[in-house]
């Protein structure tokens, strides 16, 4: 073969090359799947949640699962001292829920269905769970606690109807004497929704208004200071239809 035949062919060659490296270049890369988010899975019982990942510093798990709940409050949790946490929450029935060896342990504190909406949850002195909650139908407001012996449960109020809120927001803490005090929303009329203050000593429940003015106790919290007093935020929106809702503050001086 002549120097002229082999120039030709390597020339025929290298432009197939080319060719061929061009359409590789200007055809669309195949359809890649979307990456899967970093996910963890956590259990309690039989259900299984999957968790996208988090922030640094951040961890998820379902303390509740499977179990069920509505109306939770921003009250159903609490540190003990040997820094574990605890949730109190329900809506079929009233559950209690404490973080021990790497697992949540759970018991029901009121199987009376349903029940358990708006929990809310303090830890005496002793460690021991005291929680306030409200029934679904009546509204009304129970308080339960653990010693000893198991469970206990007390009617607080049942003087609400059956409107959406009645009985709704409760807060409970402990005061030093070990008496338990629990905030909540009560009932007069359709325009009067008072915030109510309940409270237990030897002789039984007691209730007092903190604020009768009007469509109140939206959203409270309680804290009771190192003298007994207890001091409370909770919202007013007895003019919410016109777009003013207040947050206010309440506290004991005596």
């Amino acid at each position: 073969m002549n120097k002229k035949a082999i120039y030709l062919l390597f020339s025929i060659s290298l432009g197939l090359a080319l060719v061929t490296l061009f359409l590789l270049c200007i055809q669309p890369a195949a359809a890649q799947p979307p990456a899967a988010p970093s996910t963890s899975f956590l259990s309690s019982g039989n259900a299984e949640e999957a968790v996208t990942s988090l922030p640094p510093g951040w961890a998820y798990q379902c303390a509740n699962c499977p179990l069920a709940l509505a109306q939770t409050n921003n009250r159903n949790l609490r540190i003990d001292s040997q820094g574990r946490p605890h949730v109190a929450f329900g809506m079929y029935k009233m559950y209690y829920g404490v973080f021990v060896d790497g697992s949540w342990q759970f018991e029901v504190v009121d199987d009376n269905t349903p029940r358990g909406e708006y929990a809310s949850l303090a830890l005496d002195s002793a460690g021991n769970p005291h929680v306030s909650y409200r029934t679904h139908f009546g509204k009304d407001v129970y308080y339960a606690y653990k010693d000893a012996t198991g469970w206990h449960r007390e009617l607080v109020d049942n003087s609400n109807t059956d409107v959406y809120d009645d009985g709704g927001y409760t807060s409970i803490e402990i005061d030093p004497q070990g008496r338990p005090h629990i905030l909540f929303r009560g009932y007069v009329d359709d325009s009067l929704q008072p915030f109510i203050h309940a409270y237990r000593d030897d002789s039984g429940w007691h209730q007092e208004t903190v604020d009768g003015g009007g469509n109140m106790g939206f959203m409270n919290s309680l804290v009771i200071d190192a003298d007994g007093y207890l001091h409370a935020t909770y919202v007013d929106q007895t003019n919410a239809d016109g777009g003013i809702s207040r947050l206010l503050y309440a506290y004991q001086d005596a």
